[in-house]
């Protein structure tokens, strides 16, 4: 089962960069995860994060996150809430209707041989 990060929710925070000390230029990442298999694709309510400076290039981490920047994490995380769901994919659909053939085969030739 692979897991995968759908399109991001991007904000673009007015803070300084921890790093360079730039400001305004700090992008803020949300991605809804979602696990692929065979048979399905399923949607978590989960969300994951990455905070990147435009300018340094640098990743920031959750740890060299001043208090202003906490406060700006926690206001749009709370705007980013994904809905979890489970989506059967073409083998699944396949599977489930010969399964049910299967079972009509099963009652129409029991209720014949009984007859």
């Amino acid at each position: 089962m692979t897991r995968k990060k759908k399109e991001p929710n991007n904000y673009q925070l007015t803070n300084n960069c921890p790093e360079c000390f730039a400001k305004g230029t700090l992008s803020l990442s949300f991605y809804p995860i979602v696990q692929k298999n065979v048979f399905f694709e399923r949607h978590k309510a989960e969300v994951t994060h990455t905070m990147q400076c435009a300018q340094c290039k640098q990743q920031i981490y959750p740890v060299k996150w001043t208090d202003d920047i906490e406060r700006v994490f926690e206001y749009y995380q709370k705007t980013v809430t994904p809905k979890a769901h489970l989506k059967l994919r073409l083998l699944s659909w396949v599977i489930i209707g010969l399964l049910v053939l299967l079972a009509v085969a099963i009652l129409y030739y029991g209720a014949k041989v009984v007859a």
